[in-house]
């Protein structure tokens, strides 16, 4: 495959992604170790082919770490979306009855604005009716 050759904006991004990770904790609370070079890093972005779609957004791509544990370094690291690397992130997380609870405890009494849908006329919390309804509504006449 034919690579392009990196410039100073390409390093930029490589120093924005390494100090990202720094700020980040592991789920135990621990530091993530970047363990790539600029020209691993580079040469892999490179390779997957999806260099130019990364970014914020959930169509966007990024590096994710398998199990999400470990460092960023080669052999550990994959090419996925956005969207599919938060999913990944949550799956198999069980909260104990305490922190049902205290979820539960924290959202009674909240009131969320009630909207009614212009295409089925069915109301709901905005939020939901944001996500699925108005211009996305499936009654919606093109």
């Amino acid at each position: 495959m034919q690579y392009s050759k990196p410039t100073s904006k390409d390093r930029h991004k490589y120093n924005c992604q390494k100090s990202g990770v720094k700020r980040r904790k592991a789920k135990d609370g621990s530091a993530i170790p970047f363990n790539l070079t600029f020209d691993d890093w580079w040469n892999w972005w490179q390779a997957t082919g999806h260099y130019h779609e990364r970014g914020n957004g959930k169509d966007k791509y990024c590096m994710g770490r398998y199990g999400d544990t470990g460092p960023y370094e080669l052999g550990n690291i994959y090419c996925i979306t956005n969207s599919q690397n938060a999913t990944e992130g949550t799956l198999g997380i069980k909260h104990t009855a305490e922190h049902k609870a205290n979820i539960s405890k924290a959202l009674v009494g909240r009131k969320s604005e009630r909207v009614t849908c212009p295409h089925c006329d069915l109301e709901g919390g905005i939020h939901n009716m944001m996500r699925y309804h108005f211009d996305k509504c499936k009654r919606k006449t093109h």
